[in-house]
């Protein structure tokens, strides 16, 4: 597959990756927030406990943005820059998440 056919195939998922990726999770009674909200804690925990200082991250493969307000929640001082093939997928995030910083 090139590069362009990658692109072409992500995009098709864009628009319904969310309720999708619910109806994934939704045997477990949660939503797609709480696993995300979970795991980023667990993220920072593990910064802190190393002592590591973030000042920049690169969320490749960052779809439709899910992890942007919990990236801002759990490093609010970091520059945020999000990454994906799909084209239609970073417009999405960019609509749900104004001033974000999307390639």
């Amino acid at each position: 597959m090139d590069s362009n056919t990658d692109k072409v195939e992500f995009d098709r998922f864009a628009d319904g990756y969310y309720d999708q990726h619910r109806g994934n999770v939704a045997v477990t009674g949660e939503s797609p927030e709480y696993f995300a909200e979970y795991n980023f804690g667990k993220l920072k925990q593990i910064v802190e406990r190393s002592n590591i200082s973030v000042s920049r991250i690169c969320d490749f493969g960052s779809g439709i943005g899910n992890s942007i307000p919990f990236f801002r929640t759990h490093f609010p001082d970091a520059s945020l820059t999000s990454s994906d093939v799909s084209e239609r997928s970073l417009a999405f995030s960019k609509q749900r998440y104004p001033g974000s910083t999307v390639r």
